[in-house]
């Protein structure tokens, strides 16, 4: 099941720290729905079925799907493109804060609509995106964003959105 939180919290324990954007903490604004897709997942919705390509820690290329990290609570989050600005930092505060959730049993996946090539290339090219410790996933298909309601229908990416998903 989708889940999503007014402020990041998994077993009442906050998941963004005041340093997260270094002069303030950020409360999350959701809305039950996107204005740019009235077919967002939303709280109690069912995560898709999915199988994509994807960039391992260890840089290695793996199929990754809905049933990886099996028992696990799963934190996904969606960006726009690989190699822009805002991204790289975003994509970043989630290595940073990957031992936390890992502590909290939940496995954190990244994705766009970039391959798992362009992933690569940007993950060795960009200095804070070298160790990322977790799987980057390639929605090149658009198919995942799609399902979940965050494919931007006028530029063809993704939204940024983050999902948590129950490990039921």
């Amino acid at each position: 099941t989708a889940t999503r939180h007014s402020s990041w919290r998994i077993d009442g324990r906050s998941m963004i720290a005041p340093a997260y954007h270094g002069y303030r903490l950020v409360q999350l604004a959701l809305s039950p729905r996107a204005p740019h897709g009235a077919d967002m997942l939303t709280i109690g919705d069912t995560f898709p079925s999915f199988t994509a390509k994807a960039v391992n820690p260890d840089k290695q290329f793996a199929d990754v799907s809905d049933a990886s990290y099996a028992g696990k609570w799963k934190v996904y989050f969606f960006w726009p493109k690989d190699f822009t600005f805002v991204c790289p930092t975003e994509i970043a505060a989630f290595g940073k804060l990957n031992r936390e959730f890992a502590d909290r049993d939940a496995q954190v996946l990244g994705a766009s609509t970039d391959s798992e090539f362009v992933h690569l290339a940007w993950r060795n090219s960009h200095a804070d995106l070298k160790d990322l410790p977790f799987p980057m996933i390639a929605d090149l298909k658009r198919e995942l964003s799609q399902q979940l309601g965050i494919l931007d229908k006028q530029e063809g990416v993704a939204l940024r959105a983050t999902f948590i998903v129950d490990p039921q």
